[in-house]
């Protein structure tokens, strides 16, 4: 599924590495069934992220994070919460991802197949639906953990957003090992609604001097969608990536 640089040198200096499989993975290409997703969007000036993204992936003056959660609804239904900067690499739009947050015991098992920043969260997800007006009556969703404490309530405003084609994301992202590591989401297209934050608490946006208080209540976009779906495969790209020194 993933691809990942090969093992770093002894010689610091040594050219970019390139992109190798991930060993033990044995399916490259897997569907995710989401349900209760949410996407909230900032515009972050990218002077306080740049030490966060290496030096690889440019930035424009302001860089769009977008806080990605769902019930990923499989073998067992879990919480989920993606925090991604949206950046560009060689030209082209890619994200770097800058954690997880995983509610569930899976993601302990996970981890040792996948090495990406998942971090194990206590998550609650709050939802209910207006039958008659398919509109959300509450959506909540905390989660608490060593890495990020976090509280977000969302009001429905029943607004439909555009539809769009499917949306490809190719996240890159640091290894447990401090190797890259990448891969591609491909979400179905959907509809949505526009959503309005009730509740934005976020201690790791926080302490990271990414978003103040007053910042995280004032988002640039909600969206909420009731169900969908995601493709999950080896991102299709050679690009070259390393760690600054």
């Amino acid at each position: 599924m993933l691809y990942t640089p090969s093992l770093r040198t002894k010689n610091i200096d040594a050219p970019l590495w390139g992109m190798t499989p991930l060993p033990k993975i044995q399916t490259s290409v897997f569907t995710k069934e989401l349900r209760h997703r949410s996407v909230i969007s900032y515009q972050v000036p990218s002077e306080r992220i740049r030490d966060l993204v290496p030096v690889e992936f440019d930035l424009a003056g302001t860089t769009l994070l977008t806080i990605e959660s769902f019930l990923d609804c499989g073998r067992t239904n879990f919480e989920q919460t993606n925090y991604r900067f949206h950046v560009s690499l060689n030209g082209k739009p890619c994200s770097w991802l800058l954690g997880t947050s995983l509610g569930s015991l899976s993601g302990v098992t996970a981890r040792h197949l996948y090495p990406l920043p998942w971090h194990l969260s206590a998550m609650e997800f709050q939802v209910a639906l207006d039958p008659s007006s398919d509109k959300y009556k509450r959506y909540r969703l905390s989660s608490q953990s060593q890495w990020a404490n976090a509280d977000w309530e969302i009001l429905d405003t029943g607004t439909s957003l555009l539809g769009e084609k499917n949306i490809e994301v190719t996240d890159y992202f640091v290894r447990r090992d401090g190797e890259i590591g990448s891969y591609q989401t491909i979400y179905k297209s959907v509809g949505a609604t526009q959503g309005k934050l009730k509740t934005g608490r976020c201690d790791l946006l926080g302490s990271l001097g990414i978003l103040s208080s007053d910042e995280l209540a004032s988002p640039a976009c909600v969206a909420l969608q009731r169900a969908g779906s995601c493709e999950i495969k080896p991102a299709a790209c050679s690009a070259n990536v390393r760690l600054a020194a």
